[in-house]
């Protein structure tokens, strides 16, 4: 919580507290801001679970009657597949641009204000 009697210097303050006048998330509830890594893995996992739902569909009209016959177990295995696979491509360099404005995005949103 912020003092009312002793607020905080402006150069304690966030720098989107600073610019816009108002207190930051952390500074309202009074705990910790995730540290930046926190927020960049969170960002990966959100960039992860992105990719394996758009891969979803390429794999949904591929058949399953081949050599091992498919079957449920096949429906299982693609799903944990597809899962490792939107893990591969949310860590590979050409994802970083994506994860970048994620991680952005989340550290914006939590410094600004709740409310209204």
């Amino acid at each position: 919580m912020i003092d009312p009697i002793f607020p905080p210097t402006p150069s304690k303050l966030p720098m989107a507290s600073r610019l816009m006048g108002t207190p930051s998330a952390s500074q309202i509830t009074g705990q910790a801001a995730p540290n930046y890594d926190q927020v960049r893995k969170t960002a990966q996992d959100f960039a992860a679970v992105f990719f394996q739902e758009m891969l979803q569909p390429m794999f949904d009209g591929l058949p399953t009657d081949g050599a091992f016959h498919g079957g449920h177990a096949e429906n299982v295995f693609r799903g944990q597949l597809l899962q490792e696979y939107g893990k591969i491509l949310a860590k590979s360099p050409s994802s970083t641009p994506l994860v970048d404005s994620l991680t952005h995005q989340i550290l914006k949103l939590q410094e600004a204000p709740h409310g209204n």
